[in-house]
């Protein structure tokens, strides 16, 4: 494969994860069907996929990038990193969430603020995926507007 290929192909990557497609459109206030869906999976995806890539890493930076202005200015990557010390100490692979569907636990509106609101989980195994997400459209991108990811195990418990 060529050099020029190569950046092409680093490009294309990087245009998908930071402007997809659906950068302009926002999902109707009373939840979330059709073709939006499909949408808010890819937005949850790869912000999941950028904090896999920082757990193992150890870079948050690009993480913190991912935010709207307020999420920037209010945490560091030192921040983000020690946010999310529990999942990278345990070293829970975040990858499997880019081929399974994320189960929804509440409808997805947008608050007035104009917020959207996602919370869930990636029924992975051995550990389950959950996540609550929010984003906000700036300058007509959804960008971070806070992430919180826990794992837990999905083994049946030993009763005593």
């Amino acid at each position: 494969m060529t050099r020029k290929r190569l950046i092409w192909g680093a490009l294309l990557c990087h245009l998908v994860v930071v402007s997809p497609a659906f950068s302009q459109t926002v999902p109707p206030a009373d939840g979330v069907d059709g073709d939006d869906t499909a949408k808010i999976r890819i937005l949850l995806r790869t912000t999941l996929i950028a904090l896999n890539h920082a757990n193992l890493t150890g870079n948050y930076a690009v993480l913190r990038d991912l935010g709207t202005p307020k999420f920037k200015s209010t945490f560091t990557p030192a921040d983000l990193a020690a946010a999310f010390a529990d999942i990278r100490a345990k070293k829970i692979d975040l990858s499997s969430i880019a081929v399974v569907d994320p189960t929804y636990q509440t409808p997805i509106p947008i608050d007035e603020n104009g917020v959207l609101k996602i919370d869930g989980f990636f029924p992975t195994e051995p550990v389950r995926i959950n996540f609550s997400a929010a984003f906000q459209l700036v300058d007509g991108k959804w960008m971070m507007a806070g992430l919180s990811v826990k794992a837990d195990s999905t083994a049946p418990q030993e009763a005593d």
